[in-house]
Order: C-alpha cells, then structure tokens, then sequence
C-alpha cells in the first residue's frame, strides 16, 4: 500500500502532483521492483512454461508486452512535457530557421512529423517509440535463450530513473532513444548471417551519425558505439583505442559537412557562448 497526501484535484479536473510524491512513488515502484525480480518465482514459473515453444514463438508475446507498454506510456505521459529548450527547437520548426545552437536536424524532424500531433505531442511519440522498440529488439533476443529473463528486460525498461524521463521534451532524451536503437539492433544481429548482418550495422552506424548530428559533443562516445558496431561479437578496448581517433575524425567531419556545407545553417557561434558562460 501506498499513501499519496499531496496529490491535490482542483475543481476543473487537473491533477497537481508534487515533487514528493513522485519521488515517493519512484521508491515504492523501485522497491517493489527490485523485490520482484530479487525472489521472482513468477518468472522461473514462467519460463519453464515457455521453454518448449520455438524462440521465434516467444518473440511474439514479448513484442506485445512491449506494445502494452508503449501504450502506458502514452496514457501516463502523453502529450509530454515542452521544456524551455524544446520550445525554442519547436519555434524554430515553425520558422524554418536552422542554426548550430540548437540542433538543425532536430528541426527539420519536428517539422515532418509535427502535423501527425502539433506541438510536443509528435517528437513524444517518436521518442516513446524508439525507446519501446529498442527494448522489444533486445528482449526479442534475449528470449532466444531465456523467457525469464526477457521479461525482466521489459521490466527494467519501467525503472523510474529511464521511464519518467519519457516524458520530458529533451534533444537529450531523443538522441539517447537512437542510439539505444542502434545499440539494441546490433546486440539482435550479433549471430545473423552475413547479408542481413551488414544490412543492420549499417543502419545501426546511420543511428549513430544522426545521434552525433543531434547532439554534437556526443563525437566522444560515438567511437565507442561505432567499435560495438565493428566487433560485436567481442569488444575489445585495442581495438576501440585504434578506431577512436579516425572515428572522432569522421564524425567532426559529419558534423561540417551537413551543418554548414549541406544544410549551410546560420552560425550562432554556440562554442563561444559555452566559454563564456
């Protein structure tokens, strides 16, 4: 059981909830959680259940789980929350005024999908989906082996500290969703054949540039990932050490390439305001 005192219902039917009671929500949900996964005799039940079924047959329930998720996800947080930043970014889809202070690719994003749900609603959705799909390609995988512990994959996708930023309007929120894209389709195509394996590394590596053209100072990480990408099999540190200059390299050259030779933006000089700042 779980008291809520501070969650307030005026008379035109919003609901306030305070900081403490999310919070305390967030400890009761992480409690509870960890309770269940720690004993969980309901998932050994569970896989033993399903453990005669083909793994191709229990993708299917997981998928759904994944889709059941989505649409809680939608129901609690939809149509999520602008931020002061994402305002701007939204603005500037309206306007079509493309800079390098704010993500010209977020930009020309929201304006595509922007009349599928005008305002927050539409990068909400985007970033709720890839979030799920990323989740369902990596529980996919791991039932091939066990049932159990795929369950507890989506489980884990419910934790507080990832769920609740769901609804948070964020270019950070939106770059994490692709990359984990990228991250859960590589750990899917691990063993695949050759053909079907490259086809996704490649689209995984697309991810990854458009994580960067996202969020820029994001070169950093990115040759890590892209040596998952090359070696997923077996990630070894050498390896990544040899990649990480070429790949650093590669991505600054991305960066101005579709900035200012493709997109040619207007140049706010955002480097020298983070100086001063």
């Amino acid at each position: 059981q779980i008291e809520l005192p501070c969650l307030q219902c005026h008379s035109n039917g919003l609901i306030v909830i305070s900081s403490d009671t999310v919070r305390q929500v967030g400890y009761w949900f992480s409690r509870m959680l960890h309770r269940r996964i720690g004993t969980a005799p309901f998932l050994s039940v569970i896989a033993r259940a399903l453990s005669q079924y083909p793994a191709f047959v229990l993708m299917a329930p997981v998928f759904m789980m994944a889709c059941a998720a989505f649409a809680l996800t939608i129901l609690f947080f939809f149509p999520g929350y602008l931020t002061r930043d994402a305002s701007f970014v939204h603005s500037y889809a309206q306007e079509w005024y493309l800079g390098d202070w704010q993500s010209p690719l977020m930009t020309i994003l929201w304006r595509l999908i922007d009349p599928i749900s005008p305002g927050s609603g539409s990068i909400f959705l985007l970033i709720a989906t890839l979030y799920w799909l990323s989740f369902a390609i990596i529980a996919g995988a791991v039932a091939r082996r066990s049932a159990g512990r795929a369950i507890v994959v989506l489980l884990l996708a419910l934790a507080p500290p990832a769920f609740m930023l769901l609804a948070m309007i964020w270019r950070d929120i939106l770059f994490g969703a692709v990359w984990l894209l990228a991250a859960a389709i590589i750990y899917f195509a691990t063993d695949r054949t050759r053909p079907l394996g490259w086809a996704m590394r490649a689209l995984a590596l697309a991810l990854v540039g458009f994580g960067v053209l996202l969020r820029p100072n994001a070169i950093i990480a990115a040759p890590l990932l892209v040596a998952y990408i090359a070696w997923p099999a077996r990630f070894e540190w050498k390896r990544a050490a040899l990649l990480f200059i070429p790949a650093l390299l590669a991505c600054y050259g991305l960066i101005y390439v579709v900035y200012y030779v493709i997109l040619d933006v207007h140049r706010n000089n955002p480097l020298h305001q983070i100086i001063v700042f």
